[in-house]
This record gives structure tokens, C-alpha cells and sequence, in this order.
């Protein structure tokens, strides 16, 4: 010990701590004509002294494991005058006490330990809240998935905690939190993180259609041949926009996949909607694979010099141009339509309907009193007229007692009177005739899709 004083590691302290050496000391003091000697009573007296033989001195144990005062633990007393008071006076020293507390804890309640088993505690709770994390995630992306599929909007005009409806996205996540503890506990108790803002979701859109695009490339890189599929079409904001699928054959089935929308309204000529074809198979590395590429019959599209087919044919030779089967129909329906004098006034006359109920907030009102409304009215459409025509089917009994309400009512002013009991009437009465021929074809036969095809113009 006297070789490494005050320079001892926590194991050593440990090993050290109930082996305080208590020799007998050669230590001697005259005074006057009285010669006083070390006693081995003094060990006993002074639980913390000690000795050393090497050096003849007398030392603080505990000073001596934790670095106490230099007298009692590297100099050392050499002597036995007035040790006593000496000792005294040390042991109600604050460094000795200081030092003496760390001894008794020595052992009991290591540093070490302590911060490892904190560290410990920390990372299962740091653990369980990233388990909470990843569940409440996957239910957010679960309802981007559900939504997405379902085709139905994200997001309305007021999401606030005040507002009767949130639409889909909230409702549906405040619908999970009344069946699912931990997530209800996430919306009352997180405030930085939520997952209902425009940003995090359209980051979890984002996220989904990574992943979504990477199984697709994984299948291009798959299959041999590649036809391209695009189509022009206006959004709700009646802005242009081209769609754009690839369709190829995967295990001896036929795959089409919807890579996306894009915005043409600023250029919607031959090059530039070719432009942004080309951006894409240049994208995605299929360009050598493209077999086919089809499109509706327009100038624009079909040109065989400045046409959007040629230009691309023009790059990628092998992709032969077939002008697309729908619109091909679409075109045969339409002209077949104006040579059948039922049909041709039955589509001219299925858009009155909605334009007389439209005009008026009071007629608006009476068709939602009878439990339904017509679709909006747009002609540029394919499935306008179908949905018309199917909606008056379905409803055929509300519309009629919807006509025959404003014709016999007194409330009702005479110009829309006059317009009910005339031309409405007229027209109501072509439109009785077809809807009941198809009230009376069978159920497997009488779908939308089959009697009511779906016209491009009047």
C-alpha cells in the first residue's frame, strides 16, 4: 500500500476495504522524564488508523483509498505526540467524512452500475416508444393505402378538432384511436408529431408510390416487351393532364400498371406531349422494350408525320402504332346513336334533367329531399352519359314525383311551372320510353355498361 498511495482503482479499493493493517509500530515520544509508546489500543479507538512498517508512520485508511489530507495520507505521522488530539480533530474533518461516507458506499452501489442499468432502462423505453412509433406509422400508411385504393379524397376544407367532418383521412384515423389505445393516446398526448398534416401526408403518399414504383422497375426489368398506353383527360380543376400505363406480359399474365399523371396544360402539342412519353421510358430505362404504343384517333395523337405516334416511332422503331379499341367503340356507339331517332333524343335530352334542377337552389333542394341528385353535367366526358342515364334509372319513381311536385304545387313560380308541364314533360315522357325498356331486361343484362353505352358528344 505505502508504494501506490492515493492511486488506487475501484476493484483495488474494494479488495482493500476490509484489510486495514494494524501492526504494532515502533513509534516512541519522551516528555520530560516520561517516555510514552505506541499502543495498539489506539486501532480500536480509531477505526479508520492504520500502520505502516515500512515507513514507521501512522495513516488515514479511508484518506489513504480516496485521497484525503496529505499529513494523513502520503506524509504520514511519525511520531505519537498528541496524536490523540490529532486524530480527534481529523475525524470530524470535512474531507474525512466526505472520504468516509465514499468508503461505507464502496462496494455497495457502483458509478458504473448505476449509469449501466439506467442506460439499460432508457433503451426499453426508448424501445417500446419506437414499437408505439412504427405501429402508429403503419396505421397512417394503412389509411394512405385504404384511401388511395378506394380512390377517395385525402383532405376537406376545415380539419380542426371543431369541425362535423374532417373527411377521410382524419375520420377515418379518429374512428381507429376510439378502438386502439396507443393511438388515441398519440393524439391527446403528442404535440410535434402527429401525422394528420398536408406535409406528412403527402410524405407517406410519396413514401408508398416509392415503393410501389420499385416493384413496377422490378418487373420492367423482367419482361421482354413493353406496350405504352396514354390518354388525355382534364382534372377537377379543369387543368390538361396525360396519363400514361405500361402494360406487359409477367408469368404468362397481362399486367398494366398506372405510372401517373402529368401536367400538359401548358404545351398540349404533338411534341410536347410526346416530350413527356419520352421522359418517362427514358426514366424508367424501357425505351428498347417499347413494342406498341396506343392512343385515341386525334390529329395531335395519330398524325403519321408530326403526330405524337411518329415522333416516338421515329426513336423506337419497333413501337407500332394501334389506334386504341375504346375509342374506336366509343366513336362506332356515337355515330350508330344519331341514325336511331329514340336513342339520339334520349342522350340530347338526358342533360335537361340536371339543367332544370340546377338552376335553382329550391329545385336543387327537392331532388335531395327525394334522397338523390343528378351528376354534374359535362359532355367531354365518356362515363357522363352512363352515369345519367344510370342515375335516373335507379331513382326513376323520386325523379317523377320530383316533376309532378313542381306541376302541381301552387308554390312554385309559372315560368318553372310552364317549363315542367311543356318541355320537361316532352322530355320526361322520350326518357319514361327507354327507361322502362330497360327496366323490363334482366339484372345480367341491364348494366350501365352494356345498355347505356357511353357517348363521347351529342
Amino acid at each position: 500500500m505505502s508504494q501506490r498511495l492515493g492511486s488506487f482503482s475501484y476493484e483495488e479499493k474494494c479488495n482493500l476495504k476490509g484489510k486495514r493493517p494494524t501492526p504494532h509500530l515502533s513509534l516512541e515520544y519522551k516528555e520530560a522524564k516520561t517516555l510514552r509508546k505506541f499502543q495498539l489500543s489506539w486501532y480500536s479507538k480509531f477505526n479508520w488508523l492504520a500502520g505502516s512498517v515500512e515507513r514507521n508512520k501512522l495513516f488515514c485508511y479511508i484518506c489513504v483509498l480516496f485521497r484525503g489530507e496529505n499529513e494523513w495520507n502520503i506524509n504520514g505521522i511519525p511520531n505519537i505526540k498528541n496524536l490523540v488530539r490529532k486524530a480527534e480533530k481529523h475525524k470530524i474533518s470535512k474531507k474525512h467524512l466526505t472520504n468516509k461516507e465514499s468508503f461505507h458506499m464502496l462496494g455497495k452501489n457502483r458509478i458504473e452500475h448505476s449509469i449501466s442499468e439506467s442506460r439499460r432502462l432508457t433503451e426499453i423505453n426508448h424501445n417500446k416508444q419506437v414499437d408505439i412509433n412504427r405501429k402508429i406509422l403503419a396505421r397512417l400508411i394503412d389509411v394512405d393505402c385504404f384511401l388511395g385504393k378506394q380512390e377517395l379524397a385525402f383532405r376537406g376544407h376545415r380539419e380542426n378538432e371543431g369541425s362535423l367532418n374532417k373527411r377521410n383521412y382524419c375520420e377515418i384515423l379518429d374512428l381507429l384511436a376510439k378502438e386502439e389505445q396507443f393511438i388515441k393516446e398519440h393524439f391527446c398526448t403528442n404535440s410535434v408529431f402527429k401525422g394528420t398534416s398536408h406535409d406528412i401526408q403527402n410524405d407517406l403518399i410519396h413514401c408508398v408510390t416509392t415503393v410501389l414504383n420499385s416493384h413496377i422497375l422490378k418487373e420492367l426489368k423482367i419482361t421482354n416487351f413493353i406496350s405504352i398506353q396514354a390518354d388525355e383527360t382534364t382534372d377537377v380543376s379543369c387543368q390538361s393532364q396525360m396519363s400514361l400505363i405500361f402494360r406487359y406480359i409477367l408469368d404468362n399474365k397481362i399486367e398494366e400498371r398506372f405510372i401517373g399523371f402529368f401536367d400538359v396544360s401548358k404545351n398540349k402539342t404533338a411534341a410536347g406531349l410526346s416530350e413527356v412519353i419520352l421522359n418517362e421510358l427514358s426514366k424508367w430505362n424501357i425505351g428498347k422494350k417499347v413494342m406498341c404504343q396506343t392512343y385515341d384517333s386525334t390529329s395531335v395523337i395519330a398524325g403519321e408525320k408530326n403526330g405524337v405516334q411518329s415522333i416516338i416511332q421515329n426513336i423506337y422503331p419497333m413501337a407500332i402504332f394501334i389506334h386504341c379499341y375504346a375509342h374506336q367503340l366509343n366513336l362506332v356507339l356515337l355515330h350508330g346513336a344519331k341514325s336511331i331517332k329514340d336513342v339520339k333524343l334520349f342522350i340530347a335530352n338526358l342533360t335537361m334533367f340536371h339543367t332544370f334542377f340546377s338552376r335553382s337552389s329550391k329545385r336543387s333542394s327537392l331532388l335531395r329531399e327525394q334522397g338523390f341528385k343528378l351528376p354534374n353535367q359535362c359532355n367531354t366526358r365518356w362515363n357522363y352519359h352512363s352515369r345519367a342515364a344510370l342515375t335516373i334509372k335507379t331513382h326513376f319513381n323520386e325523379l317523377k314525383n320530383a316533376v309532378s311536385h313542381v306541376v302541381d304545387d301552387p308554390g312554385w313560380d309559372s315560368n318553372f311551372v310552364c317549363t315542367a308541364s311543356d318541355k320537361l314533360q316532352e322530355v320526361y315522357q322520350e326518357v319514361t320510353k327507354l327507361i322502362q325498356l330497360v327496366l323490363t331486361i334482366p339484372a345480367t343484362t341491364a348494366s350501365s355498361e352494356r345498355i347505356l353505352p357511353i357517348y363521347h358528344e351529342v
